[in-house]
């Protein structure tokens, strides 16, 4: 279900490519938080904010046929914006039973995103897509919030996560935030915050870095939590 509202991030095909590198990045430790919260066959799961859809099939696939995935969004690919958040966790915790379970994964701490060896480009860079969410109305660190409104919303706080990682140029994860890098600059572009001379600014200095011999990202920190309804 969605209903076409544009996103800092954009809705187009290479957000969507993205997206599904973000998923298999990530997949490894959600499948964890699933099978720690009990997810199983039989059961009803919603996938709220499934973007395009990539985890929602996952979660079918462990649902089987006795039961289902139901994936709902809005266009705005994280649901990053807080007060956007607030009203569908309602919804979702009054749609809970009584031990149903809830888990989430979200920024906690997104300034944290730097790189080995440092450039201050890239830092420029970070500042500009915290900035940028927050004009749209957004909160990229809606981690520090959300444990508070699950619980106002009558469940229990289960397990909070910490999830960072510091990759390296050859590792896999490291290319979840180089794809971030390439489509984030051009959103910003197109957004008229940046321009085009300033964005190749920004990717020339990324790619001298990371090419630095003991290089590495520091990604995001992620929040895990896993909730349950009381």
């Amino acid at each position: 279900m969605s209903t076409e509202r544009d996103y800092v991030l954009g809705t187009h095909d290479e957000e969507i490519e993205r997206l599904g590198l973000q998923h298999r990045v990530w997949l490894p430790r959600a499948s964890d938080a699933w099978r720690r919260a009990g997810f199983s066959v039989g059961h009803t799961l919603l996938d709220v904010g499934c973007g395009p859809g990539w985890a929602t099939l996952d979660l079918a696939g462990i649902a089987g046929p006795t039961g289902r995935a139901i994936g709902i969004d809005r266009s705005r690919r994280f649901l990053d914006a807080a007060r956007a958040r607030a009203q569908p966790i309602a919804r979702v915790a009054a749609l809970l039973k009584p031990g149903g379970t809830m888990v989430l994964h979200e920024y906690v701490d997104y300034r944290s995103w730097r790189i080995s060896p440092p450039r201050p480009e890239f830092a420029w860079f970070v500042d500009q897509v915290i900035a940028s969410w927050r004009e749209h109305g957004g909160e990229p660190d809606v981690g520090m919030t959300l444990p508070q409104w699950l619980v106002e919303q009558g469940l229990e706080l289960r397990e909070l996560r910490p999830l960072a990682d510091a990759p390296q140029p050859h590792e896999f994860v490291w290319r979840w935030p180089h794809a971030f890098v390439d489509v984030g600059l051009q959103r910003l572009v197109d957004l008229g915050r940046v321009t085009r001379e300033r964005a190749d600014g920004v990717t020339r200095a990324f790619r001298e870095s990371q090419a630095t011999p003991g290089a590495f990202s520091l990604n995001p920190t992620v929040l895990e939590i896993v909730a349950v309804k009381r």
